[in-house]
């Protein structure tokens, strides 16, 4: 749809010309379309000098738009209507790996200011974007001991180290993307496709952290944090790009809801929500 949407965004400036070309047309007319015209419309419906020239050309804009749309216009739209209908599970199961990545990218981050949170170093009530901010991260990062737990878990005698939990999040991340990014590879949008890569494969908040932690702990032993592994001050513009682009991918997982059940059967339609951020 959407490209049959760029092939024919003109479409609404060619109707608005048709619109007063017929008025022209009207205003030329030899016939009585209205004996009791007020005088405010005089200037429609009645002629007052011969354009031939315009007539015609008037009259061959009028034939050209028939034909435009019925030919080339409508025919169009009813092909990208049914493709969209065909491709409906295609896009469903795409926006399901999404969901999967947003999942594994909230094991990471969201359960790092799930933690925040839990311990006051920042207040419960901020937005998406609040929490995927630069400043918001500089404060967070120093109270990240990547030796101490992560979260008890029930069951289990010895507790997940953080450093621990988000080597395991981040490479079942870069699994899940890398299967996205070879399935999904020719469809559109391209720039979800790369958001993706950089994600998996360029951001050292995500796909690259892993290769900082060690080294960290290596020189920091107990004492690090997860600031040691991360120096802001060295990564402003990656921290900020992986931001905008998680942002990014959740408001498109969003909006992909609207467009697949636009098309989708009442029985396939997407109903479940999700949260990034964890309360």
């Amino acid at each position: 749809m959407e490209t049959f949407k760029k092939k024919h965004k003109y479409v609404k400036l060619l109707t608005s010309i048709l619109i007063v070309v017929v008025l022209f047309i009207i205003n030329q007319s030899e016939a009585t379309i209205w004996k009791a015209t007020p005088n405010f419309l005089n200037w429609i419906f009645v002629k007052n000098k011969d354009y031939n020239i315009l007539l015609n050309l008037s009259i061959g804009y009028v034939i050209s738009y028939l034909f435009y749309i019925m030919v080339n216009y409508f025919p169009e739209l009813q092909n990208s209507i049914e493709k969209e209908q065909e491709n409906v599970y295609l896009r469903i199961a795409r926006h399901r790996e999404v969901q999967l990545l947003l999942y594994d990218l909230s094991s990471v981050w969201g359960d790092i200011f799930l933690y925040s949170k839990q311990n006051g170093i920042i207040n419960d009530d901020i937005s998406l974007e609040q929490h995927f901010n630069f400043e918001t991260l500089c404060k967070i990062l120093p109270h990240i001991n990547l030796l101490a737990p992560a979260f008890e878990i029930e069951g289990y005698e010895r507790k997940i180290l953080w450093v621990e939990k988000l080597e395991v999040d981040i490479e079942r991340f870069t699994k899940d993307a890398n299967v996205f990014l070879t399935r999904y590879k020719d469809m559109p949008p391209s720039n979800l496709y790369y958001k993706i890569f950089y994600l998996c494969n360029n951001s050292f908040l995500v796909g690259q952290l892993p290769i900082l932690l060690r080294p960290a702990i290596y020189l920091y032993s107990e004492n690090t944090n997860l600031g040691h592994a991360i120096r802001t001050e060295n990564l402003k513009d990656d921290i900020n790009k992986t931001f905008s682009y998680i942002i990014e991918l959740d408001k498109w997982f969003f909006r992909e809801i609207n467009e697949i059940n636009k098309y989708a059967n009442d029985e396939d339609k997407i109903t479940s929500m999700y949260s990034f951020v964890k309360n």
